[in-house]
């Protein structure tokens, strides 16, 4: 698959961000087309696909959002009560919390999705327009843990941006790394699976960058490890910023 051109005022997207969003954009494809195009070495996950646009959304590109919503299942009642779980919870700075207020068919794209428009000032009846079940509204607020509180609805345009974070196009290896102290002399071999990698940055606020990582889980081959890591960032489970991995 040749890379497609970047024009000179959209050069801030990386060209694998780009092609994804002009196929879907420009040529019309579904996420799905996009994520198993047939040029592609091999095929990537739709998921991905979602969270280029989003990226590319943020940088400025013109994205059609209904179009957008409806392929992630976002409709208008969804957001609305995802607007009401962010009111409860207060802050947006990890998804987690926000998730553990909504109903389980609620997804952490979905969550995303939201918090951008937001940020963009993209207004709800642009992207999700009236529609004559939006009186059922109320039957998904109510889903929402603790429903008796009332939420009053967040403007649309938000005074001071959020950061949501992105997925990052590869798990190189940081050029500085945070190392951390570990127990001298241990001779257990741990395993990493995706309960014990979230289990164990858990415990640690401060990020770990993908060597420490590396480095804890040593009974693990490195390759099974790095697609366990970029499986749970895919997830929305994890994010990295500063090249150090966190739970959201």
């Amino acid at each position: 698959m040749h890379p497609i051109p970047i024009p000179n005022h959209q050069r801030k997207l990386p060209s694998a961000k780009y092609e994804a969003w002009k196929m879907w954009h420009e040529d019309g494809l579904s996420m799905d087309k996009v994520a198993n195009f047939p040029a592609r070495s091999a095929p990537i996950k739709e998921q991905t696909v979602c969270e280029y646009l989003l990226e590319a959304a943020k940088e400025g590109f013109e994205i059609d959002w209904p179009r957008f919503c409806d392929e992630i299942g976002l409709t208008r009642q969804i957001f609305l009560v995802i607007q009401g779980a962010i009111t409860k919870v207060g802050s947006t700075d990890k998804l987690k919390p926000i998730k553990n207020e909504l109903p389980e068919d609620i997804s952490y794209m979905q969550i995303k999705t939201c918090l951008l428009m937001q940020n963009c000032g993209i207004s709800l009846e642009v992207a999700l327009p009236s529609d004559p079940s939006i009186s059922k509204a109320s039957e998904l607020e109510n889903k929402v843990t603790d429903s008796s509180t009332k939420t009053a609805p967040l403007a649309f345009t938000m005074t001071q941006e959020q950061e949501v974070p992105p997925i990052n196009d590869d798990l190189q290896l940081p050029e500085k790394r945070q190392k951390l102290n570990t127990t001298e002399g241990s001779s257990v071999a741990l395993e990493a699976t995706e309960n014990s990698i979230l289990n164990w940055l858990e415990k640690l606020n401060e990020g770990v960058s993908l060597s420490d990582i590396l480095e804890h889980f040593n009974g693990s081959k490195k390759e099974s490890v790095i697609d366990l890591v970029a499986s749970l960032e895919c997830d929305f489970l994890i994010f990295k910023k500063n090249n150090l991995y966190r739970l959201l």
